[in-house]
């Protein structure tokens, strides 16, 4: 429907346009007119608007001191399909402890089509102890994809990044709560769909417990479909298997796509050669990229060369981007140069 104004609206709406009731009703709410405006989301929603009954409900929920009546009317926009009913109801149901409910809730609010709620559903069946194995694969599923939009790695929409970030959270979690076998049956299926999430993780799993021939493969193929982690993955196991000259192409690869960590690697690969020209090479260039690993081993190398001014900044950078024990390497270059510790009166 074309912009209208109010009028236009009101005509509309009394001719029965169910858009135009909905319409109506946004821009009386904008104006404060929260009677008319309920009043115009009940209309559209008479007419079967299901995003009527949605906003109604909202507005009943921040607007009016009647908590009975926004549940009420959370429910009956869930009843119709909204998501926003069915993800406001979940939150509802959740503060008051009812979890099973909430969970349901929120696993319509997901299949709608939300986002975010993929991250209070999958949660809450992380913490159930009874969630079958095939909850939790299918859960596994649904975050992989989330994950693989998020990077770009998918058909199907895009999705900002903060947007998934909840649910990838959750899906870091989820490996630490769940079974772990359900959890690789879940990342199995979804890589066999063609998921890089899915493949990443897979890799990750296997190297985890020591199957490295197979989870180069997994990394590999994350690689391939576009999550530059996946070489880093790949690089790492085909090290701790003894294939360097593989696992110096897929640091060399990750680093092509963007993965400051793949320099990182590379530069202890070159180094483990005799390259020190190209390692320190590698390395400066990890650090440039924001790798605090890449950081604290360029301040290791530049301090074996006697650069100790250099060396500082490096662990400085790496002190920066949290890297363990980088503040410590970082005063005891700065004791030799006969600075005070960083952080002091008189430190940088």
């Amino acid at each position: 429907m074309a912009e209208l104004d109010e009028a236009q609206l009101r005509e509309a709406d009394g001719a029965g346009d169910t858009v135009a009731a909905r319409q109506l009703g946004i821009l009386l709410q904008e104006r404060g007119d929260l009677d008319d405006a309920e009043a115009a989301y009940v209309r559209a929603g008479e007419r079967g608007d299901v995003t009527a009954l949605g906003k109604l409900a909202i507005l009943i929920d921040i607007h009016r001191d009647d908590p009975e009546a926004a549940e009420a009317a959370y429910r009956r926009a869930d009843e119709a399909g909204s998501v926003d009913g069915a993800g406001n109801l979940g939150r509802i149901l959740k503060d008051r402890g009812d979890l099973l409910g909430a969970e349901a809730a929120f696993r319509r609010c997901v299949e709608r089509g939300s986002v975010r709620a993929l991250a209070d559903y999958a949660g809450l069946l992380s913490q159930r102890d009874d969630a079958s194995p095939e909850e939790i694969g299918e859960a596994v599923q649904m975050l992989c994809r989330v994950e693989d939009r998020s990077n770009g790695n998918s058909d199907s929409k895009p999705i900002d990044v903060m947007e998934a970030a909840g649910p990838i959270v959750v899906f870091s979690g989820m490996w630490e709560r769940c079974d772990a076998n359900a959890m690789e049956v879940g990342v199995r299926a979804a890589d066999a769909d063609g998921s890089a999430a899915g493949a990443y993780h897979l890799g990750v799993r296997l190297r985890a417990r020591g199957d490295l021939r197979e989870s180069a493969e997994a990394s590999r193929r994350a690689g391939e479909r576009g999550f530059p982690m996946g070489w880093v993955n790949c690089s790492v196991a085909l090290s701790e298997f003894g294939d360097l000259d593989g696992a110096e192409s897929a640091a060399r690869r990750a680093e092509q796509e963007g993965e400051a960590k793949g320099a990182t690697l590379l530069g202890s690969f070159l180094e483990q050669q005799g390259d020190a020209a190209g390692a320190l090479e590698a390395l400066r260039r990890a650090d440039a990229a924001g790798d605090g690993n890449g950081s604290f081993n360029l301040g290791v190398d530049l301090l074996h060369q006697g650069e100790a001014k250099e060396a500082e900044a490096a662990f400085a950078r790496a002190e920066e981007r949290g890297v363990e024990n980088a503040a410590a390497a970082r005063n005891e270059v700065r004791r030799k140069l006969g600075w005070p510790p960083a952080g002091s009166v008189g430190g940088a």
